[in-house]
């Protein structure tokens, strides 16, 4: 919602997570649709959720929207590796599309918490641990122009062979 009162962009998960025990596609439908990018004071913000995280598709086509602010609101469940994975993906996710993101997760029992956000470069800005807190983060908004610039990733994507 912008500072006018409308609605900008809505977004529904579009993977759901049916795995071990937990299956979302018995209390939920998926989203049909990606979220496009909207541009804010701050950047231009995509959203995407949770298991989307594991999709890298989904973060560039974000990228290719012109996204500079990536966010994953998460309820990612804990497990043996489980921190390490959501670390890892939100980094790649970063890096790979020369981009911020940003990981919010739950922090109550069974979750991993540990919020985080990475910079274009992959660097880690700001990160939570497993218990509730603040976490802020400055972020250089022309960071993501000077690495698209500097390492011009999006523009040498070859779809002519795959």
């Amino acid at each position: 919602t912008g500072p006018d009162g409308v609605r900008r962009a809505a977004y529904r998960k579009v993977h759901l997570f049916d795995s071990a025990a937990i299956r979302e596609s018995e209390r939920m439908s998926a989203g049909s649709r990606l979220c496009d990018p909207i541009e804010t004071p701050f950047g231009v913000l995509s959203a995407a959720i949770c298991y989307d995280l594991r999709f890298p598709e989904v973060a560039r086509a974000a990228a290719r929207g012109g996204c500079t602010l990536l966010v994953y609101p998460s309820a990612w469940v804990a497990g043996p590796g489980k921190r390490d994975q959501w670390l890892a993906l939100l980094k790649a996710r970063a890096l790979e599309n020369e981009m911020f993101v940003a990981g919010v997760c739950r922090c109550d029992e069974g979750y991993v918490g540990s919020s985080a956000v990475f910079g274009p470069d992959g660097a880690l800005l700001a990160a939570a641990g497993a218990d509730e807190e603040l976490v802020v983060c400055e972020l250089d908004t022309d960071a993501v122009a000077r690495m698209r610039e500097a390492i011009p990733v999006l523009e040498h994507l070859r779809e002519d062979v795959y």
